[in-house]
C-alpha cells in the first residue's frame, strides 16, 4: 500500500484535481449550508466527486494497461497479493478524502455557522456521510478500475459515465430503469427530498434498508474487481467464494428491507363520531407492539378492560389501521367501520364488564418509519374513548397500561410510563406515549435534535402569549402543561393535562390552540 501512496503523490495531476475539489468542496459549503440538517442538499455536489473517484479508478487501470502492468505482476509469485494491497490503497484513499471533508465540514458548522453540535448530532452527521460520503467514493474507484481492465478502450469511458447514472439519484429523476430498482440502484440518500420537511424523525438518519443496499454495492464491486483479475480469479479459494458472493447479491434485494420511505398521504383528522355509542369506561390497557423497521409498518395485539352500561360500543382507531381480528371475552364478534370509527355489539347477555381483544397491523401510519415513530397518547393510533379521542384535554381520564414494546433501542425511547426489564412499559397516565428518535431534553421542553433549540423556545414563547391573550380574551384562567415535545407528527397540535404535542411548521396556532385548550368554554 506504501508503494501506491508513492506513487500517487508521484503523480500532480491527480493529488492536485483531489485538492482543488476540497477547496470547492470548501467554497460551496460556505454558499450553500445554513445548518447540519441541509447537508443532504449536497447530494449532487458530491455526485460531483464520485465521478472524480470513478474516472481517477478507470485512470489507473489504464496506465497499467499502457505499461503492461498486469502480464508483469501475473509472472510474480505473490501475484495476489499486488491487487489486494491496491484494495487497500482505494479504502485509505477514499478515508484520507473524506475524513478531510468531514472534518471541513464540521469545523464550518461549529465555528462559522454556530450550529448546535450535541453528541447526538456529530453521531448522525458521522454515520449519514460515511454511508452516503465514504461508501460511493470507495465504489466508485473500484468500479472505474474494475470496468477499464475489464474493457480498455475510449467507449469505457462513456460506460462509465452511464454507470455513474445509474447508480446516482439522476436516475430517479430520468427513469432509465423501472422504479423498483432505483433504490437497489441509488448509493446516495433516496429520502432527503421527503425527510426534511415530512418524516423528519428520518432526516438524516441511515435506516436498515440502506445500511444493506450500501452493502450489497460493495460486494458486488468487489466481486466484479476479483472477476476481472485473472490472478485472483484462478485462485482456489474463488472456486468457493465467488458463488457465494453472488448468492448474497441475489438473495439481499429479496430478503433485506428497502431504502426508500414511502411518501404516503398524512392529511388525516378525527370527525365526529357516527355512532354515539359512548356509554362505557376504559379501566386498563394490556399492549404488546411490534416495530419491523420497514417503510411505515407497525402492529399490536391489545386487551382493553371496559365497563359498560350498553351493548353498543364505539372506539376512534386511524382507518390505516387496519383489525385483523376482535373479540369480547374470547369470542369474535362483529364490527363496523366508519372513517376512523369502530363500532360493535356485544353479544346479548353480556356482563357488564370484559376484556376487548384486538389484533391490528398498519402498512401506512405516517407516524411510524423505519427507525422512528411517534405514538402520541392524543391520537388514536390505539382505540380511543369517544370523548378522549375528540377532546383529549377537556375528557382525560387515566388508565392503567402494560405495555411489551417489540422495537430496537428500546433503552433511547421517550415515554410517559415506567421502563421495565425485557421491553415492558406500566403506569398509569392519559394514554401512553411512545418516542422513538433523537430527541434533546432541555427543562421542559423536549425536541427532536432535527429541530434547534431557538426554534423549541421560540414555539413556547408564541404558545404562552397566545394563551395569556386568549385567557384575557375569554376571561378563563387555562394553564399550560408542564411538558412541551416538539415533534414531526401530521397532528400538528395536540395536548392531554400532562403535555403540548407541537410541530415547527407555520400553522394557524391561535386557532389550534382555542380548538384545544379553550374547547370547553
Amino acid at each position: 500500500m506504501r508503494k501506491e501512496w508513492k506513487q500517487f503523490w508521484a503523480q500532480p495531476q491527480y493529488w492536485t484535481l483531489f485538492v482543488a475539489a476540497e477547496l470547492i468542496f470548501v467554497l460551496v459549503t460556505l454558499r450553500l449550508l445554513e445548518g447540519w440538517q441541509d447537508i443532504p442538499g449536497m447530494i449532487f455536489f458530491i455526485m460531483a466527486f464520485n465521478l472524480l473517484f470513478l474516472l481517477y479508478g478507470a485512470e489507473q487501470a489504464r496506465l497499467e494497461t499502457r505499461y503492461h502492468t498486469p502480464e508483469l505482476v501475473s509472472s510474480l509469485p505473490y501475484a495476489a497479493r499486488y491487487y489486494g494491497s491496491k484494495l487497500l490503497f482505494w479504502v485509505s484513499h477514499a478515508a484520507l478524502w473524506y475524513a478531510i471533508f468531514l472534518g471541513s465540514l464540521l469545523v464550518f458548522l461549529k465555528f462559522q455557522l454556530h450550529n448546535e453540535l450535541s453528541i447526538a448530532i456529530v453521531k448522525i452527521v458521522i454515520s449519514y456521510t460515511f454511508y452516503n460520503w465514504f461508501v460511493p467514493f470507495l465504489v466508485s474507484m473500484i468500479l472505474g478500475y474494475a470496468l477499464f481492465t475489464l474493457w480498455p478502450s475510449l467507449v469505457t469511458y462513456a460506460v462509465l459515465v452511464a454507470v455513474w447514472i445509474l447508480l446516482s439519484p439522476y436516475n430517479h429523476y430520468v427513469q432509465l430503469l423501472p422504479s423498483q430498482l432505483f433504490p437497489w440502484l441509488a448509493v446516495s440518500d433516496v429520502n432527503f427530498s421527503i425527510t426534511q420537511h415530512i418524516y423528519v424523525t428520518e432526516h438524516m438518519i441511515v435506516n436498515d434498508g440502506a445500511r444493506w443496499q450500501r452493502g450489497l454495492v460493495v460486494i458486488t464491486a468487489v466481486a466484479v474487481y476479483m472477476l476481472v483479475i485473472p490472478v485472483i480469479r484462478k485462485l482456489k479459494v474463488m472456486r468457493v467464494l465467488i458463488p457465494l458472493l453472488i448468492i448474497g447479491i441475489v438473495l439481499i434485494p429479496l430478503l433485506a428491507p428497502n431504502q426508500q420511505i414511502s411518501d404516503i398521504s398524512r392529511g388525516t383528522a378525527l370527525e365526529s363520531n357516527p355512532y354515539q355509542s359512548n356509554d362505557y369506561e376504559i379501566e386498563a390497557y394490556k399492549m404488546e407492539i411490534r416495530h419491523p423497521r420497514h417503510d411505515h409498518a407497525f402492529s399490536y395485539t391489545a386487551e382493553v378492560s371496559i365497563s359498560t352500561k350498553s351493548n353498543e360500543i364505539s372506539f376512534a382507531l386511524w382507518g390505516t389501521i387496519h383489525i385483523d381480528s376482535l373479540s369480547w371475552n374470547g369470542k369474535q364478534i362483529p364490527y363496523t367501520r366508519s372513517g376512523n370509527w369502530v363500532s360493535l355489539s356485544l353479544p346479548k347477555g353480556s356482563p357488564g364488564e370484559g376484556t376487548l381483544h384486538l389484533e391490528t397491523s398498519s402498512e401506512a401510519y405516517s407516524d411510524v418509519n423505519p427507525t422512528s415513530f411517534e405514538l402520541l397518547p392524543t391520537l388514536p393510533w390505539y382505540p380511543m374513548h369517544p370523548d378522549e379521542a375528540l377532546d383529549p384535554m377537556g375528557h382525560a381520564k387515566k388508565e392503567r397500561y402494560e405495555i411489551k414494546l417489540n422495537a430496537k433501542g428500546f433503552g433511547g425511547l421517550v415515554t410517559n410510563l415506567t421502563k421495565g426489564p425485557g421491553g415492558t412499559l406500566s403506569g398509569e397516565t392519559y394514554g401512553p406515549m411512545l418516542l422513538k428518535a433523537r430527541y434533546e431534553r432541555k427543562g421542559s421542553i423536549v425536541r427532536l435534535v432535527q429541530y434547534s433549540q431557538r426554534t423549541a423556545d421560540q414555539k413556547w414563547q408564541s404558545i404562552s402569549k397566545i394563551v395569556d391573550k386568549l385567557n384575557k380574551q375569554m376571561k378563563a384562567d387555562v394553564k399550560l402543561p408542564q411538558q412541551m415535545y416538539v415533534v414531526s407528527s401530521w397532528s400538528l397540535f395536540s395536548a392531554n393535562p400532562d403535555a403540548i404535542f407541537v410541530t415547527p411548521l407555520q400553522i394557524s396556532l391561535e386557532e389550534k390552540i382555542r380548538q384545544t385548550l379553550f374547547r370547553q368554554l
